[in-house]
């Protein structure tokens, strides 16, 4: 008999529009599911129970209060958690948590990984320098080693030279990852004494670790050198000429060791820096390399004045186009060209690049002669020109990165008072 009621029901069903086969569905498995509600919408679940797989045949087989697999909704995981009263509850939160406060992928972020944007815990972020490693936002050793919880650059560290715990003895530093024989002075390990001679040049490489400086935090792989001003007056030191990066810092010994200049602005070694000292005072020279330790550089060592015509150096970037006039010029000095009686008016500068270098004074308003000497104003005649038929001069010279070179402008000897014109190019 109720197989009969039900069977009627369809066809009664069926003749509102209804599809007899799909309330088949319903009404036959409702008899064996109270998950089921069938009624003129049709069929649904109950609450808390859902039909995941859309299929009616078994009912609303999904119990979404506790399925790990259909938490709360169908296809909503509950990773690494457990599933209840529909939440997905993360039962282990110091390693596993729902990060992205998504409910369809459970408690998706694993806190101990190298997950630097949820270390330890949902949204802490570990900084640019750093990585999370077991929860714990860890300073990054890019390029070192790292002993203990600190990066050092064991080739240059002497409290782990070589590998981490090699300490170095007191009157040792570390190079190159070994520990060397080490004469200290000012905290820097002393490369090579340079006396005062003026001028002078040298060549070398990074002998240790230096100090931290005015305008360099870290220490820096460098080179220090002790030289002895010869007379009171400025003096200037410059890196022209070396082949990678440099910074430069110049410390008074006996004050102690107090940092006159600093300067770390040299792309390709350009650096210049000029300090006054007192006769027989002693000057640390740091030569430092920003780049790598086997990074060779030059050093050059100038008077900042001249002794004879008084000049300041300066660092000039070519092209130069310079002029003045001669009123307030002197006879200091003689040219090998031209006859003796002119005045002049001369300029110290540190060459840049080595190469060949123009020099001339056309544009001039009076009759000029041109020559360079070395270093200052008593040094050898490098070149000297004095155009008989014009009143310009030229001179085309090779010139040595880091040298100092003293180029002189005179108004040849029985020519009229006017503005003269110069002008550097090079290297060409």
């Amino acid at each position: 008999m109720r197989g009969d009621s039900i069977a009627g029901t369809i066809a009664a069903i069926t003749v509102f529009g209804l599809s007899a086969l799909w309330l088949s569905a319903c009404f036959t498995n409702r008899i064996h599911d109270d998950t089921l509600v069938c009624d003129s919408d049709g069929c649904r679940c109950v609450a808390g129970r859902a039909n995941c797989d859309g299929d009616w045949g078994d009912g609303c087989e999904i119990d979404l209060q506790t399925s790990p697999a259909h938490c709360g909704g169908c296809q909503q995981q509950c990773l690494n958690g457990s599933c209840v009263a529909g939440s997905c509850l993360c039962t282990t939160p110091t390693v596993w948590d729902d990060c992205d406060d998504s409910p369809t992928n459970g408690c998706e972020t694993w806190l101990l990984g190298d997950d630097s944007l949820h270390c330890g815990q949902c949204d802490q972020a570990c900084g640019p320098t750093a990585l999370c490693q077991d929860g714990i936002c860890t300073e990054r050793c890019l390029n070192g080693v790292l002993c203990g919880d600190v990066c050092v650059d064991t080739s240059i560290d002497p409290l782990n030279c070589g590998n981490c715990g090699n300490d170095c003895a007191s009157n040792e530093a570390c190079f190159d990852g070994n520990c060397q024989p080490c004469d200290w002075v000012c905290g820097l390990c002393l490369e090579q004494e340079l006396g005062d001679t003026v001028p002078q040049h040298v060549d070398g490489v990074p002998t240790g670790n230096g100090l931290s400086s005015l305008c360099w935090t870290d220490p820096l792989p460098s080179t220090a050198y002790r030289f002895f001003a010869p007379t009171t007056g400025p003096y200037v030191f410059n890196t022209f000429g070396s082949p990678a990066d440099t910074a430069l810092s110049l410390r008074l010994e006996e004050d102690p060791c107090l940092e006159l200049e600093c300067v770390n602005l040299g792309i390709g070694g350009d650096l210049i820096g000029t300090v006054s000292l007192a006769a027989d005072q002693s000057l640390v020279v740091e030569v430092a390399s920003p780049g790598d330790i086997h990074d060779a550089h030059q050093l050059h060592i100038t008077a900042g004045t001249d002794p004879l015509c008084g000049l300041q150096a300066l660092v000039l970037e070519p092209p130069i186009d310079d002029g003045g006039d001669f009123n307030n010029a002197a006879d200091a000095l003689q040219p090998s060209c031209a006859p003796p009686g002119g005045l002049e008016v001369a300029t110290k500068l540190i060459v840049p690049q080595s190469g060949y270098y123009l020099i001339d004074t056309d544009g001039s308003e009076t009759d000029t002669v041109l020559y360079v000497l070395d270093d200052n104003c008593s040094g050898a005649e490098l070149g000297c020109d004095d155009d008989t038929n014009d009143q310009d001069a030229l001179l085309v010279l090779p010139l040595i990165a880091g040298h100092a070179v003293v180029v002189v402008v005179e108004l040849r000897a029985g020519s009229p008072v006017g503005n003269y014109v110069l002008h550097i190019e090079g290297p060409l």
